[in-house]
């Protein structure tokens, strides 16, 4: 719902809308959208799907990505890929940029703002579709990996949407957060690490719910 009431209708065709809608995105968004979709790396990855169809639905996308994590990975990292994503999103007539950044770091969602800014403009919603999962159990697990899942899949994600609401300049109402991540019950000590960030970011989430609609999101 979200992705359909704001196409952009002088990027796509007038009949991919009702009335209604036309007149919606017409009045209160004039200029493209733009989103930032974080952890769209991968070709075949949930964050890169998500940033092709905002692309193709009228959206300025921005996106970030770590390759270090990707080359860990048992998957492993093409560094073309983040390019040819890039060059997928641009063929829809849109603008794009790509941030390599490590989420781990305190001050990236600062940074990733600040680029964001300077290339494209304001925010106008953020999809958050970054993780941090390596697999171990409870005595193999180390402080440092479990510090970093926490960084990255929590800390991250509140970082991002704070700093999302301190520099949201849209009309209200128009403004959209949302986090995505995966989810399976096999080897469930791996996935904890995962899970209860996202549950930690969803408390938070429900206990700002009224400062984010005075926000205008």
């Amino acid at each position: 719902m979200v992705v359909r009431l704001q196409r952009l209708p002088a990027s796509c065709k007038r009949d991919r809308y009702t009335a209604s809608e036309f007149l919606f995105v017409k009045k209160y968004m004039p200029q493209r959208p733009i989103a930032l979709v974080t952890g769209a790396s991968r070709s075949i990855g949930i964050g890169s799907s998500i940033t092709k169809e905002l692309a193709q639905s009228g959206w300025d996308v921005a996106l970030t990505y770590w390759q270090p994590y990707d080359v860990s990975m048992p998957w492993g990292s093409d560094p073309r890929e983040v390019q040819l994503l890039r060059t997928k999103v641009e063929s829809f007539g849109v603008r794009s940029t790509a941030i390599e950044v490590d989420l781990s770091l305190a001050d990236s969602a600062v940074r990733i703002f600040d680029t964001i800014e300077h290339d494209l403009g304001s925010v106008t919603a953020i999809v958050m579709a970054h993780c941090h999962s390596v697999d171990s159990d409870i005595l193999s697990t180390s402080v440092e990996s479990f510090d970093l899942h926490f960084a990255i899949n929590a800390r991250a994600a509140w970082l991002l949407v704070r700093e999302f609401g301190k520099q949201f300049q849209g009309e209200f109402g128009t403004g959209r957060i949302i986090a995505i991540t995966s989810d399976h019950t096999a080897g469930i000590f791996p996935m904890v690490l995962v899970r209860v960030p996202w549950i930690e970011l969803c408390l938070l989430r429900h206990k700002n719910s009224e400062r984010w609609a005075s926000q205008q999101m």
